[in-house]
């Protein structure tokens, strides 16, 4: 987890440098003036640059170097470059933001992370690259996935992307793992633990390949409870979690290929359950929603790709009669939100930001809008015989995820559109309805 950092002793004609241990027999390196050295390093996937308050850096590629007076302070202010943004500071006294703030007691190190920048959320599930979520499915039937490339409440062209899918191979999930905008299709061979994703461009596979073969029973990833990106390079991962032992592990991809991959934590407590995965905090990596099945209490995990940089409880004690339904952002702030249905029909969100409720409501049509879904829901409440909610996504690209419902008798689907509100939205009925054999996702 951590990475061995040297020393680099520096001499010139104006300086003498003494390398030594201090009374702790820590290395240390002092000028003849009673300077010490300050090394700055940049990390991660971006670019930037870093300015201090007072002195000159020295840079050699990612590496700068200065000397300082004892007791100086130093302000350093890092500013992200084109396509990067900022992501954290370690190794200061304090930080706030982009400001690293260092007194020069003793020999310093710091380190800054620039990040790729991610200027927009793609939408969940497309696989056109048009910025609106599309449909995919899977009959249970046939056994076929059907997709219905989206505008709205309108279907522009739908396909196949697999027909007469042996029972062995299951389809897990639809996200975009190369980062060419376009979502790509998961497998799991339940009976081999075998996992083979599908790199998609539209309804067309170009390339597949195995990510991993023999993944013993007991670990699991579960559609959208398991995909997302948490180490903000515009590709998702996946996350897997140990049904015995309650581990979690992530693989950080690339394609089809694990770049890299390690325990977040090696066990949990049972009722301990994994709700959804979101960037909550807008720093564009994904985070772990958790749910006490015991107690109703709603915890999360703020993530910096394998590393919990953050945890804490967002609610206790939660009635069980409610259930987290989906995450997703609904008001276009860049952060996740928590939905909620109820067992009686009633939907309500949580507009979030980072572990902290900002606001939130029960979903409502706006005046004007069609009323009938919201009277049969509340009516009748939520089931597969009536009507239930299928999935949750941007359809008509503005930025704010809305819902797909279907009725599990007649097929008949309807989109609540959500407004900037985050709660509020326009009902407008499916074009076409959707076939009550297939499962959508």
């Amino acid at each position: 987890m951590y990475k061995n950092r040297f020393l680099t002793c520096v001499v010139t004609l104006l300086v003498v440098v003494v390398c030594g241990t201090n009374a702790a027999g820590e290395v240390s390196t002092q000028g003849v003036d009673n300077e010490f050295l300050l090394t700055i390093t940049k990390e991660g996937t971006g670019d930037g640059n870093v300015t201090p308050s007072t002195g000159t850096l020295t840079w050699n590629g990612n590496t700068a170097t200065a000397f300082y007076a004892a007791n100086t302070e130093v302000t350093l202010t890092a500013e992200a470059g084109n396509g990067s943004m900022f992501n954290r500071w370690s190794g200061c006294n304090t930080t706030n933001n982009t400001l690293c703030t260092i007194t020069m007691s003793d020999v310093k190190s710091v380190f800054v992370d620039f990040r790729y920048a991610v200027t927009t959320k793609k939408a969940k599930k497309d696989f056109n690259n048009d910025g609106k979520t599309d449909v995919i499915a899977q009959s249970t039937v046939t056994r076929d996935v059907p997709v219905l490339l989206m505008d709205g409440v309108k279907s522009t062209k739908g396909g196949y992307v697999a027909k007469d899918v042996p029972d062995a191979w299951q389809f897990k999930a639809a996200e975009d793992l190369d980062g060419d905008g376009k979502a790509d299709v998961i497998w799991y061979n339940k009976d081999t633990g075998d996992v083979y994703i599908w790199l998609m461009d539209g309804l067309m596979t170009t390339k597949g390949a195995y990510a991993a073969r023999g993944i013993t029973s007991e670990w699991q990833i579960t559609k959208e409870k398991s995909i997302g990106d948490f180490d903000g390079d515009g590709k998702n991962d996946l996350l897997w979690q140990n049904t015995s032992t309650g581990a979690v592990y992530i693989w950080l991809m690339d394609g089809f290929t694990q770049n890299s991959g390690d325990y977040v934590v090696k066990a949990m407590q049972p009722f301990w359950q994994i709700e959804g995965i979101g960037d909550f905090d807008g720093d564009g990596k994904s985070d772990v929603l958790f749910r006490n099945k015991n107690t109703g209490d709603v915890y999360l995990w703020l993530m910096d790709g394998v590393n919990v940089k953050k945890g804490d409880y967002i609610s206790r004690g939660v009635p069980d009669d409610w259930h987290i339904k989906t995450v997703a952002d609904h008001n276009k702030d860049g952060k996740a939100d928590i939905l909620w249905v109820n067992n009686t029909g009633s939907v309500y969100i949580w507009l979030m930001d980072g572990t902290s409720i900002k606001g939130g409501d029960f979903a409502k049509p706006k005046s004007g809008s069609s009323q009938f879904l919201f009277r049969q829901v509340a009516e009748h409440g939520l089931g597969a015989d009536t009507w239930d909610m299928k999935a949750v996504g941007d359809y008509n690209g503005d930025g704010m995820n809305d819902m797909l419902w279907q009725n599990g008798t007649t097929g008949e689907a309807y989109i609540w559109f959500i407004d900037y509100t985050g709660v509020n939205f326009d009902a407008y009925k499916f074009d076409q309805g959707i076939p009550t054999d297939w499962s959508i996702y």
